[in-house]
């Protein structure tokens, strides 16, 4: 399990069990979701195996991982569960140009939408918008970049922190 937790941050088996309780999903739906064998899977599952040498079998797992992530957190609502899962099962991925290492899923507007929502959540819960004003204040001249960045996920209005996500990332 060392092994997993090195190469996607935690045990498949971890990520397994967060889908099935957050998506509602069994272990058989997810293989067949993400393009796995039910054996594989199982053999990730318990450790038998370390490694999903699927690189779309792997996109779609972390897209239902984040997409349980965002249940839990309560980012995404339970009545938009199964249109995301049948959006995740259905994407379709290309390789990245620079590096056959990465996946890039084709951009979807209500993805970049939940992790703005994300981003601003978390920032949120470190700071009040007083303290963030603060910041943003004492880095606008010194490093202008980094405080448009607190701006926009500490302060500003959802769709002014989409706008800069799509002006940075875009």
């Amino acid at each position: 399990m060392g092994s997993q937790r090195r190469l996607y941050g935690e045990p498949v088996s971890d990520i397994v069990a967060r889908i099935v309780r957050f998506l509602g999903m069994n272990q058989s739906q997810i293989a067949r979701g993400i393009g796995l064998s039910a054996p594989m899977l199982s053999h990730l599952v318990a450790g038998r195996r370390v490694k999903i040498g699927n690189p779309h079998a792997l996109a779609r797992l972390r897209g239902l991982n984040d997409l349980a992530l965002g249940v839990e957190s309560g980012v995404v609502p339970p009545a938009e569960v199964e249109v995301r899962v049948a959006e995740v099962v259905d994407a379709h991925y290309e390789w990245n140009e620079q590096t056959t290492r990465q996946l890039r899923r084709r951009p979807d507007k209500r993805d970049e939408e939940a992790a703005v929502h994300d981003v601003q959540a978390l920032f949120r819960s470190v700071a009040s918008a007083e303290e963030w004003l603060e910041v943003v204040a004492s880095l606008r001249v010194s490093h202008p970049r980094v405080a448009e960045l607190l701006h926009a996920y500490g302060i500003a209005r959802s769709d002014e922190a989409l706008a800069h996500w799509m002006k940075v990332l875009g």
